[in-house]
This record gives structure tokens, sequence and C-alpha cells, in this order.
């Protein structure tokens, strides 16, 4: 005979197998496919609860059965509250959601489900530790808080933070500041306020935390949804090579330039202009030279000083090659150069060569624009 729940039950699941089925058949295509997997998932949701309902019959037990009063499952203790089963429907669906989209949903889902899984273990341990379920209570406390405490704590804090860092990244540059002046002038009269008043109900700061929370997070899904404002691409050295050339300041390209190298270890040479004048220094050769080796293949540094009164941009020429295909010279990789070096400054330039001296139509060499009548050479065996 079936009970109400069962028969409830087995029509959600008869229900949800033609949905399946009529879903799958009427759609092709990728949308057909997650909407017949979504059903499917449903589909195996609902008979499991039916198979569940049939064992226990609705906690349906005979009146005349003897010891029914303890034995029944009505007549057990309700279990304590946890979030455990919440934290494990939530990585459930990351794993999902994961698995469709970016792995980093799916590891978080794993995650979560471990966290669930650990606190659900040790809810239950602790529950049929004693008879008493007020040391029950105590005992699983004491074994679960060290651990919640410093994840519900660092969970929040990142997702405090992911919001401010989505709303931020949608405002536009020119009204930030005001919105974020305004938010910290609130936040300093809130605080001011709560402490002015020790009366206050803990539950209120809470409340009133709560809120606040809450309208961040939600702002902040809304803005990650919306996407970024579009931020400007400003052009660097090797984005805009044509600045190479020139010996003025370009308005981004050379915009806060750093004057000063923190660590110049192993350099291959020192490069130097002073008084309109082009020398390099290389390591374990005495006195200036114009020409410096580099090692073909390697990674080599080369320090740029400038020493001269007026502002220098040191640009390196990598050469012509023929193209194999067409039998024509190419310029491949023409220049790399260093931003704008103000008197007194120095930049640190890495770089890498490939192909020997001998292999290029031109040579390599290193130039100052502005200082037309001088060329250092770089010799790459």
């Amino acid at each position: 005979m079936f009970t109400t729940g069962s028969k409830l039950f087995l029509g959600a699941t008869a229900l949800a197998l033609v949905a399946t089925l009529v879903f799958g058949a009427s759609h092709g295509g990728e949308p057909g496919y997650l909407g017949t997997i979504t059903l499917i998932g449903a589909l195996l949701a609902l008979a499991a609860l039916t198979a569940i309902n049939f064992f226990t019959r609705d906690g349906n037990t005979p009146s005349m059965e003897q010891d029914i009063t303890r034995t029944a499952a009505a007549a057990a203790r309700a279990p304590r509250r946890s979030v455990a089963p919440v934290l494990a429907a939530v990585g459930v669906a990351l794993l999902a959601i994961g698995a469709e989209t970016r792995p980093a949903f799916f590891k978080g889902g794993v995650l979560v489900l471990l966290v669930a899984a650990a606190e659900w273990l040790v809810t239950a341990w602790g529950e049929r530790a004693s008879g008493d379920a007020t040391y029950n209570a105590a005992v699983s406390s004491r074994m679960l808080q060290p651990f919640q405490f410093p994840l519900v704590a660092a969970a929040g804090l990142g997702l405090v933070i992911y919001s401010f860092s989505r709303v931020m990244l949608w405002i536009n540059k020119s009204g930030a500041p005001v919105i974020f002046g305004v938010l910290g002038a609130l936040v300093l009269v809130g605080g001011y306020l709560l402490a002015s008043r020790p009366d206050v109900k803990t539950s209120m700061i809470t409340g009133i935390a709560a809120i606040a929370t809450l309208g961040l997070v939600s702002a902040g899904a809304v803005m990650a949804i919306d996407g970024q404002r579009t931020i400007e691409k400003h052009p660097t050295p090797a984005s805009d090579p044509a600045v190479c050339t020139e010996s003025t300041k370009d308005a981004h390209v050379d915009k806060r330039a750093p004057g000063s190298v923190a660590s110049i270890s192993s350099p291959t040479a020192i490069v130097v202009v002073k008084d309109g004048k082009l020398a390099v220094y290389s390591q374990g050769l005495r006195g200036a030279r114009a020409d410096v080796t580099i090692i073909r293949g390697a990674t080599n540094n080369l320090l740029f000083r400038n020493d001269d009164h007026v502002a220098r941009r040191f640009t390196l020429n990598l050469g012509t090659f023929t193209d194999s295909s067409s039998g024509t010279p190419v310029t491949k990789k023409p220049q790399a150069c260093t931003t704008l070096i103000e008197p007194g400054g120095e930049v640190w330039k890495t770089f890498r060569l490939t192909q020997p001296s001998a292999a290029s139509a031109t040579p390599y060499t290193i130039t100052v624009p502005g200082i037309s009548d001088q060329v250092l050479t770089m010799v790459v065996p």
C-alpha cells in the first residue's frame, strides 16, 4: 500500500521523466544538451527522495508494535542545527558550475565539500557522545570552533575584498574619489555614533554590519556581471617602437619612468652617455669601448646610465634579416628602447639575441636619439 508521501513523490518523478524525454527529443544543440542534463539531475533527485520515502514509509509506524514509543523515528531526539547541509549543497553547485565554466569553481566546490563533510562528521559524532544534549553540543563546539572561526573569517574577508574590487573597477576613475570619500565619511560617522552610545544592543550592531555587507556583496555581484569600466591601454617602449627614435618626452611612455635601478647584479655591460658622448664599459675589461660582446641565445642585462645634462633615451637596433619565403630583407623586431632617462638616472634593460651578427644585413647597434654621430656596436658571435 502506498503512503500519501510516496504517491506524491512517484507522481513528481514520473512528471520529471516525461519532461526530460520531451525536452531532450525536441531540443538539439548545446542549449538542449545542457537543459537535458539539468532535467536528468532533477529526475535523479526526485527518484532518490521517492526511494527514501518508500523505505521509511512516510515515518508511519504500527501503533501496536512493542516499544514503538522508544524505537520510532519520531521518538528520536532531533539533530542540532548545522550549516553542513547548506555547505554541501553549495559545494555540489560549484562542482556543476565549474565542470561547465572555470576550473577554479570546481576546485572551490571540492574544498567546500571537504569542509562540509568534516563538519558533518564531527557534529554527528558529538550528538552520540553521551545522553546529555548540552554536553554533546559543548563537545562538538570544542572540536569545530577552532576551525570554523578562521575559515568563516577568511571566506567573509575574501568575499568583501572581491566585491569591493568589482565596485572599484566598475566606477569611473573621475568619480571614484568622491564616492569613496563619502563612503569613508559615513563609516567614520557611523563608528563615532556607535562608540558614543555604549548602551546600543549588540544585535543592532550585528544587523547594521550584516546589511552593509549584504549591500556591498550585492553591488559587487551586479557590477561584476555588468563588467569593469574601459581602461585605456597606454603604450610602452615595446608596444610603440616609434618612440625609440625620439629624443623628446612621450606623454604616456615616459610618464613616471623609473630613474634608478634597485638591483644591478651581473650586468653584461654598462652603457653611459656623458657630455654628448657614448661609451660602454664591459665586465672584466678596462676603460671605455665602442663595442660590446653579447652572448647569443642567453639573457643579457645592460645598465644604461645618463650622466648628460639633458634627458636621454637609449635605443637598441636589432638587425635586419632576410625572409626565407620571399627572399626580401625584412626588419625583424627592429628596435627596443628604454624610457626617457632624466639626468643622473639609470635604467635596466633585459633582452636576448638568437642570431649572430653575421646573419644580419645590418649590424646590431646601440644609439641615442639626438646623438647621431656616435654608434656603439653589439657583437654577437
